[in-house]
């Protein structure tokens, strides 16, 4: 058993020998051959890589870190810019809405004015007119006609309203929700930010809707009472052109005659505006057509040349009527 072991151990010491051996002749042969010194100093920078690759994993993470403050500072700043500019726009439009409801109240005041003076201009006229008042009444009724475009525009303003406050609303929320957007930002929040903030399209305007909202009353008592105050005025000159032609006064007749014809295609064209135009045909009807009617017609005249119940006279009537009409 000892002699096994110590045969075993005097192996052992002669291998290790002929390893170490032939160990320096590779080395010296891979000295003395070009290819053999490359492959041995590449061995010695494959011991360096291990050192090189963690420096490296060190300065790229820094350089990220950087790129992402860098990202997050201008984007930071580009919304500061977005709503600096979006609020400087808002307070442009509100002076401009200011200044628009401004003139449209003032207007809506001066026709409540005009109104009020032409229903106590009406009443205190008779029927018979020089040329001083045939001018300052159809002076009224050009005043009136302004008055019907006026309650035009306020009603239409007085329509898109409750649009505009519902637009308002859905804005805010908008807003809330961009507000709520955490620093640094995601790239794809950078990118749904818009490009150009000068064409970005504002929030309906609240506050002028609002506010005609609260003149909804007056604009519809002014609608009504442009529309009666034209009626009226239709009606006076109407009856002061009957008036004068029953009397045959074909002087005064001739020197108002462009004035009440002026006056009339003020009252039509204002009741036009604002929709009433039946009122226009049934006040012209009923001033003006009714009486020359009744005053033509009658069972002579239209059984004149023939027998009672032919109503032989109808046509030659009614030519009469549409001549003097």
């Amino acid at each position: 058993m000892i002699e096994s072991t110590n045969t075993l151990t005097t192996r052992l010491e002669k291998l290790r020998n002929e390893s170490l051996k032939i160990s320096e002749q590779l080395t010296s042969s891979l000295s003395s051959s070009k290819s053999g010194q490359t492959l041995l100093q590449l061995t010695k920078h494959l011991t360096d890589v291990p050192v090189l690759t963690e420096k490296m994993e060190g300065e790229l993470k820094h350089i990220q870190r950087t790129l992402q403050d860098y990202n997050s500072e201008n984007v930071e700043e580009w919304l500061r810019f977005y709503n600096e500019v979006m609020s400087v726009r808002l307070q442009l439009r509100r002076m401009q809405s200011l200044q628009l409801c401004h003139d449209k109240f003032t207007e809506l005041e001066s026709c409540e004015k005009i109104i009020l003076a032409s229903t106590s201009t009406s009443t205190s006229k008779t029927t018979k007119e020089d040329s001083n008042d045939a001018a300052e009444i159809e002076n009224i009724c050009m005043e009136l006609e302004r008055c019907a475009f006026t309650a035009l525009n306020l009603s239409e303003e007085l329509k898109s309203a409750p649009v505009s406050v519902v637009g308002a609303m859905q804005a805010q929320a908008a807003a809330a929700a961009q507000s709520k957007l955490q620093f640094p930002l995601s790239s794809a929040d950078a990118m749904a930010l818009p490009q150009d903030i000068f064409e970005e399209p504002l929030p309906p305007d609240n506050e002028r809707a609002q506010f005609f909202m609260r003149l909804a009353p007056r604009i519809r008592r002014l609608e009504s009472d442009v529309t009666r105050a034209l009626t009226d005025q239709l009606e006076h000159v109407l009856m002061s052109m009957n008036e004068r032609n029953h009397d045959h006064d074909a002087n005064d007749h001739n020197g108002n005659k462009d004035l009440v014809l002026s006056a009339v295609g003020h009252c039509l064209r204002g009741l036009a505006i604002n929709g009433r135009g039946k009122d226009a045909e049934s006040t012209f009807a009923r001033i003006a057509i009714m009486p020359l009617i009744r005053s033509k017609v009658s069972v002579g005249r239209l059984d004149e040349g023939g027998s009672r119940g032919q109503c032989a006279g109808l046509f030659s009537l009614l030519d009469d009527i549409a001549c003097t009409i």
